[in-house]
């Protein structure tokens, strides 16, 4: 925008009385061949005379299929997921990322780091705000991931009970130690039990 653009902007929106005026200089052809392979915004729609294409069923959403998934691919289903996630926030190409390796030595910031926690809370579907400190808390993907299907989602299967060890019976110790007269009784009765 040229300077006397700006400054006619800047009066047009003065006296416009609007709370909120934005200013732009768009190159309407240009945005309208970009968008008409694709669905156009809601917001452009109107604007451009763009039809929006009709939206394809997205499919179960991500917390649905980590819920469906068995219980061991859950943790890295989310952490390729989160991967997918920090890779788009921090800019760098696909596959580079090193999901044992602390975001916060990638370059992730603490404005990163907000991006990232809204953009998961949406992904999951959840309806309480995850900690502002998600990523210092839990500094690497596999952290993070393991600490949202754990702790978050709850979709950890609890442990199995562990069944109590029985001690080995020493049962010739146990009969050594016995008296005749003990002995005795124990044979008659084994001996009166109904099947013995």
């Amino acid at each position: 925008m040229a300077p006397g653009e700006g400054i006619a902007a800047l009066e047009c929106a003065l006296e416009s009385g609007q709370a909120q005026v934005a200013a732009a200089v768009i190159d309407w052809e240009r945005l309208r061949g970009r968008r008409a392979g694709a669905a156009a915004h809601s917001l452009l729609t109107d604007v451009l005379g763009v039809a929006a294409a009709p939206v394809a069923p997205a499919g179960p959403g991500l917390r649905q299929r980590l819920a469906e998934a068995p219980a061991a691919r859950r943790a890295p289903l989310l952490a390729a997921h989160v991967a997918a996630r920090v890779t788009r926030v921090l800019g760098l190409a696909d596959g580079s990322l090193d999901l044992h390796r602390p975001l916060n030595e990638m370059g992730l910031d603490s404005l990163m780091a907000v991006e990232l926690r809204n953009q998961l809370k949406m992904d999951l579907e959840l309806g309480t705000p995850l900690t502002a400190t998600l990523v210092f808390d839990h500094p690497t993907v596999e952290a993070i991931a393991e600490f949202l299907v754990g702790d978050v989602l709850a979709l950890t299967p609890a442990p199995e009970p562990a069944t109590p060890e029985l001690a080995p019976v020493d049962a010739i110790g146990h009969i050594e130690q016995l008296s005749d007269d003990e002995v005795d009784r124990l044979f008659a009765a084994r001996l009166r039990e109904p099947g013995a």
